[in-house]
C-alpha cells in the first residue's frame, strides 16, 4: 500500500484464516496494532475450503492433503 493511500484508510484489518485457530488484527495507518483477538475454527475453515473449491469447480482430490497442512 502507497504511503498516500496509507494516510487515507485509518484502519486496516488482517486476518489469518487457518485451520485450528484463526487471528485478526486492526492496525492504523502507521502500522501500530490497535486490537487482535484469535478463535478456534476448527472444521469452519475446512467446510468454507470445501465450499471455495466446489464454487471454483476444482477437484479437491488433486489437491493433496489439506488436513495436515502445515502453512
Amino acid at each position: 500500500m502507497s504511503e498516500q493511500n496509507a494516510t487515507n484508510k485509518p484502519y486496516v484489518i488482517g486476518l489469518d484464516l487457518r485451520g485450528t485457530n484463526s487471528v485478526f488484527g486492526i492496525v492504523d495507518a502507521r502500522g501500530d496494532i490497535k486490537a487482535t483477538t484469535a478463535i478456534k475454527t476448527g472444521n469452519i475453515m475446512l467446510g468454507i475450503f470445501d465450499r471455495a473449491c466446489k464454487l471454483g469447480n476444482v477437484d479437491r482430490a488433486k489437491l493433496g492433503d489439506t488436513h495436515n497442512s502445515t502453512h
